[in-house]
């Protein structure tokens, strides 16, 4: 009769490379999950301070590109379009705040 394989040391070594893929494995996805966590903090205030900056930067240009035509009218374009210009304001310092937040949250 053939005598008997002794595959200790292999399957010792096995299970050992099987639990540290399963450790690396695990690791990963931690840091897959508080990546993606961070991400989602700080995208969410980014995009809506994108979205303030990009509306009050329209509003700004929008006023800028008609200033001509109102003096030529006789009107003042400050008076003009004062609310709106204040809107605008408050747009782009909120933009501005949330960019700090969204910093803040991606620890930048």
């Amino acid at each position: 009769m053939p005598p008997k394989l002794d595959l200790k040391q292999q399957i010792s070594d096995t299970d050992t490379t099987h639990a540290a893929a399963l450790n690396l494995i695990d690791s990963a996805q931690r840091a897959q999950k508080a990546a993606a966590d961070k991400c989602s903090k700080v995208t969410a205030p980014a995009s809506l301070g994108a979205s303030e900056a990009s509306s009050a930067r329209e509003i700004f240009r929008s006023v800028d590109e008609q200033q001509d035509a109102l003096i030529l009218a006789g009107l003042d374009p400050a008076a003009v379009n004062q609310r709106l210009l204040n809107y605008a304001a408050t747009l782009a310092q909120s933009a501005k705040s949330r960019l700090i937040d969204a910093g803040n949250a991606g620890g930048v």
